[in-house]
């Protein structure tokens, strides 16, 4: 007979897991002790749960199949909670594991137990506590599955400790082989809404869908046959559309009267994927009256959500537009319009080159000058992955992607992400440069994975913005409730005192350096990038500043 633990470790290995993420504790060292003695496995400790989780969550999204986590106990699974918000937003395929007390005394309300399942389930697909030993290999083997099933997303098995030890009767189960890839039907009817319109009338939204999809070549080719105009969705946390084509335009912001705004020319709206209105301050609908929307996606839930939508269409997204493309024929128009916006984009590239030149002597530097020389300066094959709130709207600016993994970002709106999720994009993507450029009030919700990073000798850069404040929620406050005469901000200041990111990094074993002339930045990225190991840069930034006239104006000099 097989125990309990042993079920676990051969389901692991069959599923092509690598790498275990987690923090260790009591209820957990029955799995840790059987582990040691299996070479196919890794564990990647992380010195906090949100970190282990948020790794997992980086390498999940490299990989595009399940990463699994184990954690501690209700106190391991409550420090990870918002690391899992994380998870759920962005539709992360996660095993997310966490052992639970014995259950000979499980009555007895003992220490270390809790409602787990309770804690997990609004916010993962579906959440499970194990009652016989001889459950562990069929619902694992679901959690797998399910995890992967579109929408993909988290799943959670709460582990009782003393099944780990007991014996099964039951066979493991095999791992099944489901090929799930419906294909919209209604392609010709979509293809016929879209070319009753001129390319000048026609926008697509572009959602993270297509990055988790791998479709970024077949919606290139639907838009240039289209000859239309791209926007990302709102806050869109992977590549969607390649930045550096004269038809895209910018990613759209969270407020529904701008989505409003920008849309307003436009005679139809085609959403490629789930959520292309994410809004975050209510300003009415993102819909201009006289708009319609078309919309596919394999996420039927997103479809006609909420806004009416006059063709939805539900399937797998790279197979439908490989199948719109059937339909689509070549449209001169299209092309002369691409010819123009590429004259456009040249121009536009050449304005904002002028700007930041023309900024150049600031002190401290404006953040837009410090995230133009960052994306002059890294290599073509490096990934990014950002959380800098105040920086990020100039990387996306600057960052010209065309491949899936180039740009990550966090749209569950939770600091703490980037750092560990760039170690498990790192443990996958070995082959590039993970460049992690995060806030410093983001960097000190997860320090931990800088550790983590250390210790596992990965080539890693940490690009640490440093303005001494949460400057975003200034600027917030500045726009919605406007201060009469001296502005005064409470519990957004981190400056007295002030964090010593260089030390916080050789705490950990990690070369680091402070700068605070842009100039010096493209020589501190290229030697980042040429070192084998684990660096971080730290980039002094202005403070927020949002009106002249205020006091932090006086700090931020020609």
């Amino acid at each position: 007979m097989i125990l309990g633990r042993d079920i676990i470790i051969e389901i692991l290995k069959t599923e092509n897991v690598r790498y275990i993420f987690g923090n260790p504790g009591t209820t957990e060292l029955s799995l840790i002790d059987r582990i040691i003695r299996e070479c196919d496995l890794e564990y990647v400790l992380a010195l906090q749960e949100a970190s282990a989780l948020g790794m997992a969550d980086g390498y999940a999204r490299a990989t595009n199949r399940p990463a699994f986590v184990n954690l501690h106990a209700s106190a391991g699974l409550g420090n990870a909670m918002g690391a899992l918000t994380n998870a759920a937003y962005m539709h992360s395929p996660l095993v997310v594991t966490a052992g639970q007390q014995d259950y000979r005394h499980i009555v007895d309300d003992p220490w270390l137990s809790g409602d787990l399942v309770g804690m997990a389930k609004p916010f993962t697909k579906w959440a499970h506590e194990i009652r016989t030993v001889d459950e562990i290999g069929p619902v694992l083997r679901r959690a797998f599955k399910d995890a992967n099933t579109h929408p993909k997303g988290p799943v959670f098995l709460s582990l009782p400790f003393h099944f780990m030890d007991e014996p099964s009767s039951s066979p493991i189960p095999a791992k099944s082989h489901v090929y799930d890839l419906p294909l919209a039907v209604g392609m010709d009817l979509l293809a016929d809404s879209l070319l009753d319109c001129g390319p000048s009338e026609i926008a697509v939204i572009a959602c993270d869908e297509i990055s988790r999809a791998d479709a970024l070549t077949e919606v290139v080719t639907i838009v240039e046959k289209l000859g239309c105009d791209v926007f990302g969705a709102p806050v869109h946390d992977s590549v969607v559309f390649p930045t550096s084509h004269p038809l895209w335009v910018s990613m759209m912001s969270p407020s529904a009267e701008e989505i409003r705004e920008l849309l307003e020319p436009y005679k139809k709206v085609f959403v490629i994927g789930d959520r292309g209105f994410m809004g975050l301050i209510y300003s009415g609908s993102p819909i201009p009256e006289h708009t319609e929307i078309l919309h596919l996606s394999a996420d039927s839930s997103t479809v006609a959500y909420t806004y009416e939508t006059s063709g939805g269409f539900v399937g797998n997204i790279k197979a439908s537009l490989e199948r719109l493309d059937d339909y689509l024929g070549e449209r001169v128009t299209a092309k002369v319009r691409l010819e123009e916006r590429e004259r456009a984009r040249r121009e536009e590239d050449q304005t904002n080159i002028e700007r930041v030149q023309a900024q150049m002597t600031r002190k401290p530097m404006h953040p837009e000058t410090a995230a133009y020389y960052i994306a002059s300066s890294i290599q073509d094959d490096a990934i990014i992955v950002e959380e800098a709130p105040s920086m990020g709207v100039y990387l996306r600016k600057y960052i010209k992607t065309s491949k899936r993994l180039q740009y990550n970002f966090s749209k569950g709106g939770g600091l703490g992400w980037a750092m560990p999720a760039a170690v498990g994009i790192a443990l996958s993507e070995r082959q590039s440069k993970t460049i992690c450029i995060v806030g410093d009030g983001a960097a000190m919700y997860s320090p931990q994975a800088i550790w983590t990073a250390a210790h596992k000798k990965l080539s890693m850069t940490f690009i640490v913005a440093n303005n001494s404040e949460y400057g975003i929620l200034k600027n917030f406050l500045r726009g919605h409730y406007p201060n009469q005469g001296e502005e005064r901000f409470i519990g957004m200041d981190i400056s007295d005192p002030a964090v010593n990111f260089i030390a916080l990094a050789a705490s950990m074993g990690v070369h680091a350096i402070k700068i605070d002339d842009p100039q010096c930045i493209p020589e501190a990225v290229r030697e980042a990038n040429d070192h084998s190991g684990v660096s971080l840069i730290e980039i002094t930034v202005a403070p927020s500043v949002e009106h002249s006239n205020t006091p932090q104006a006086a700090n931020y000099q020609e």
